[in-house]
């Protein structure tokens, strides 16, 4: 985000370039950010077997899970970069109380209540609340529509549907098939990343275009 900020900086005093920028920067974060959370959940158990052996197996729901609910939050990250370059820093503060208090009612009531399950449902919320937080601020300092936001994301979207339905084809293909967690792993990832990557330039997506 130091770069995409010094490029925010630049360009702070041409409000249409800066509009378009954000979108561009908000854009390339989610086409990162959302196919890898997605992928870990997809895959958690094979992860959790690589990374920490067989005896861990039931840590995997949880990952499966929190990937699941931290997808969002990296929609934060662009608007951060965006409120430090037109020197709005008092943005990300009310920001940040309004997460941290979110955390606490609601991290706080999920394990109580559901024990780690919960904790990671609420993180979930967390997420949404942020993200939502985020699209109506970059609204305000922006001027950027929220619908027009949302259809900023929806060839991410897209793909990334597209990617979960061949992996999880990809997964229930290979049950019973006795191959290593490592290379079913490999294979599993390298077949959805290509698969989103393919869906990506389907749609018009173009790399160059993005930065």
């Amino acid at each position: 985000m130091q770069p995409v900020m010094a490029a925010f900086a630049r360009i702070n005093d041409d409000p249409e370039r800066l509009r378009n920028a954000y979108l561009k920067a908000s854009r390339f974060t989610m086409m990162l950010a959302v196919p890898t959370c997605i992928g870990m959940s997809l895959t958690s158990d094979l992860i959790i077997d690589v990374l920490l052996g067989a005896k861990w197996k039931e840590a995997a729901i949880y990952l499966q899970w929190l990937a699941l609910a931290t997808v969002l939050s990296a929609y934060y990250q662009p608007l951060y970069a965006l409120a430090l370059a037109i020197n709005r820093p008092s943005i990300i503060f009310r920001l940040t109380v309004v997460e941290l208090c979110a955390r606490i009612v609601l991290v706080s009531s999920g394990l109580y209540f559901y024990s780690l399950m919960g904790v990671v449902a609420a993180r979930g919320i967390v997420s949404v609340i942020m993200f939502f937080a985020a699209l109506l601020t970059a609204r305000k300092i922006a001027g950027i529509n929220m619908a027009f936001e949302m259809a900023n994301l929806w060839r991410v979207a897209a793909s990334c549907a597209v990617m979960a339905l061949l992996v999880l084809f990809l997964r229930n293909q290979l049950v019973g098939s006795g191959l290593n967690m490592l290379i079913e792993l490999g294979l599993t990832a390298s077949v959805g990343g290509i698969a989103y990557v393919a869906m990506l330039f389907a749609l018009g997506v173009r790399l160059k275009n993005q930065l």
